[in-house]
Order: structure tokens, then sequence, then C-alpha cells
């Protein structure tokens, strides 16, 4: 299905007039455009040395990104015995949480569906207000180095602590999200979430 949506989301653009290959290969040329793996995206990526090599760092962080998306899908498949809106939003919002958390090259603007979907999940799950308020605090303190980069440089390094602090509680927040997403479920839907040995 991705490949050929994929395809039906350029046909708009080809239509217009731009080459059929560049549409094809525009998200991987642009993945050569940022020579940094974080562009202040609040993830682990931000505590690595700059002397590493972006190319096999990248590489590797896609690999263990896949490695844990699989683990997770295995996991939420064997556990999760009834899908229901709850589910899907609270499995969209992990999703959405944990891929920009994973992967390197990310900005900190691919949290912003985290940031909406938490406030959804909130409402159908009391514990997900914390999760909410969080992902509140962590674009706030993620946004505010641009919002103010006329007062503070980007480059500064309360600019930087501030970064810090939004990993530290991005970090928390997904720990809290993976630990619990389950619990959460087998409370709403009042059955039992089977365990796998």
């Amino acid at each position: 299905m991705i490949p050929i949506m994929y395809v039906l989301m350029m046909i708009p653009a080809a239509l217009t007039g731009r080459p059929l290959v560049k549409l094809l290969t525009i998200y991987a040329t642009q993945e050569e455009t940022y020579s940094r793996l974080t562009s202040h995206a609040p993830n682990l990526y931000l505590f690595l040395p700059t002397k590493i090599s972006i190319v096999d760092t990248t590489l590797i962080g896609v690999l263990i990104t896949g490695m844990i998306a699989l683990a997770w899908v295995s996991m939420s498949a064997s556990r999760i015995k009834e899908v229901t809106p709850k589910t899907i939003l609270l499995c969209a919002l992990v999703s959405v949480a944990f891929m920009p958390f994973f992967l390197p090259k990310m900005h900190e603007r691919y949290f912003y569906l985290a940031d909406c979907l938490s406030f959804l999940a909130a409402f159908y799950f009391p514990q997900a207000w914390l999760v909410a308020l969080g992902y509140q605090l962590v674009s706030i303190l993620t946004y505010s180095i641009f919002l103010f980069s006329s007062v503070i440089p980007v480059s500064h390094v309360f600019a930087r602590n501030l970064l810090i602090t939004a990993v530290f509680v991005n970090t928390a927040l997904i720990t809290y999200l993976f630990s619990n997403q389950f619990d959460w479920i087998r409370g709403s839907t009042g059955k039992q979430v089977t365990l796998n040995p």
C-alpha cells in the first residue's frame, strides 16, 4: 500500500510538469540535505558526538528503529485482542511518538502529531493527561529556541539546555507510553489483555 499511496500522492505535482524521477526520489535527495543527526529534535541523537560518521549512524539508527517498530507491532498484535477506536488511537499515538524519537535526522516539528494525538487520547484514557501535558512542555521547550532566537541565539548554552531538558522529558514520556499502553487498553475494554510467554 505504501508505494501505491506514494505514487498517487505525486500525481498532482506530475500533472503540473514536475519530472517523475525527481518526484519519486524527492525524499532520498532531501535526506542528504541535512548533515546533522538531529535538527533540534528532542531525541537521544543530541548526545552523540559530532565526530561520528553521519552515514553509518543514520543507517544504524534506521535499523534499530525498524527492529523496535517490528517488536512493538508484534507485541501489539499478540496482546490486543479487540481493535476498537480507542486502541487505534492509542497505537497511533505510540507510533507517532516513538518513530521521531528513535529515527535519526528528525526535526522538532515531527513531534507535532504526538502533541495532537496525546490530547485526543487523554479524553479516552484519563492516565494520558500526563502525556498530553508532557508533550506540550516538550514543544514549548523546543519551539522556544526559535521563538526567542532574536534574544537568545540558537547556539547559546541556554538554548542547548532547553533542548536537553526536552530530551529528558520526551524520554520519560516515551517510557511511560511504552510501559502503560497495554494496561490502558485492558482498562478501557474491561477485557483481559493476554501475554505471550
